[in-house]
């Protein structure tokens, strides 16, 4: 990078380059490690990455947090000035909205034994995601006759320390609970997202949360935790819930299941949010930080102009 003489270096993640001394922007995600200790496996993991965040943070010209709830978190933490960080929502590609062939559904229907309604959760299974707590509600929801078809669906790669093969058996949901694993072809992700009845969120941390907004602009309903960034991303166009609250959560999943004009008020106003979370919104706003960077430190030279239809 000192080699190529950049005018601008931006690191999309914390661990920017250290001894980098040329203009830097920073994108920051989130602070899990920290919020939700026990997600980094090595020793002092923790530590390290406070120690990185904090050193791209004082030298940065400009930070980008994902999110509004993200910015006031890495402001609260590194006390760095307020005009240093800006929030930049991310986008959501509108594939999610095209409609999938029925074949293609129907195909992983019956790949994966899912002959009736499913929930579907897309992520990862680290105990801050929260995913036992569907395993509980989905027990419940299965006790009662006019729910008692209804599977869950969890995409996304299994993590054998997060417990939740455990209470698939001590809740004896082993039929009642598919996990697909990662799916490396997106259009198989899709399917199941436009297949569900429900998507669920139950994450206790995100730094924006970018599933239940691909999950909307799937056109279906979202239930999601009320906590962190997760009101920013879904708004008023899904179900907010407590994600220690499993009553709630039921309470909440069953009326989406159950009640026709609640579900498409949700399908509807899901899909109006995804349309507001533009890729090329967040591309053209980070260009206008890149702008403001190279122009800063009392430089004497000209910002750099630069060309956004290029770009």
């Amino acid at each position: 990078a000192h080699r190529a003489k950049l005018d601008l270096l931006h690191a999309p993640h914390y661990n920017a380059p250290v001894f980098y001394r040329g203009k830097l922007v920073v994108t920051l995600h989130d602070l899990i490690p920290l919020r939700c200790p026990g997600t980094m496996r090595f020793k002092a993991g923790e530590a390290y990455f406070a120690t990185l965040v904090k050193h791209a943070v004082s030298h940065a010209d400009r930070v980008i947090a994902v999110s509004g709830y993200t910015r006031q978190d890495v402001l609260d933490f590194t006390r760095a000035p307020e005009s240093k960080i800006v929030s930049i929502l991310q986008g959501v590609d509108h594939k999610y909205a095209r409609i999938v062939p029925a074949g293609t559904l129907q195909d992983l229907r019956e790949r994966h034994g899912l002959t009736g309604r499913y929930l579907l959760y897309a992520g990862q299974q680290k105990a801050y995601k929260n995913v036992g707590l569907l395993l509980e509600v989905l027990k419940r929801l299965r006790n009662e006759p006019a729910f008692d078809d209804v599977k869950l669906v969890l995409v996304g790669a299994r993590d054998r320390n997060a417990g939740i093969m455990e209470a698939i058996a001590r809740l004896d949901l082993d039929a009642a609970v598919v996990q697909p694993g990662y799916l490396q072809d997106e259009s198989q992700l899709i399917a199941l997202y436009q297949g569900a009845s429900a998507f669920v969120f139950p994450s206790r941390y995100e730094g924006f949360g970018l599933p239940p907004l691909e999950a909307m602009a799937a056109g279906i309903p979202v239930v999601s935790s009320n906590r962190t960034s997760l009101p920013e991303v879904v708004g008023n166009a899904g179900l907010l819930v407590d994600p220690d609250d499993v009553l709630e959560w039921t309470r909440s999943i069953k009326r989406v299941l159950s009640e026709d004009a609640l579900r498409a008020t949700l399908i509807d106003e899901g899909r109006k949010r995804a349309q507001q979370f533009s890729w090329q919104r967040t591309a053209e706003a980070t260009l206008d930080v890149y702008q403001s960077a190279v122009g800063d430190r009392g430089s004497s030279e000209a910002p750099v102009a630069i060309d956004r239809k290029r770009h």
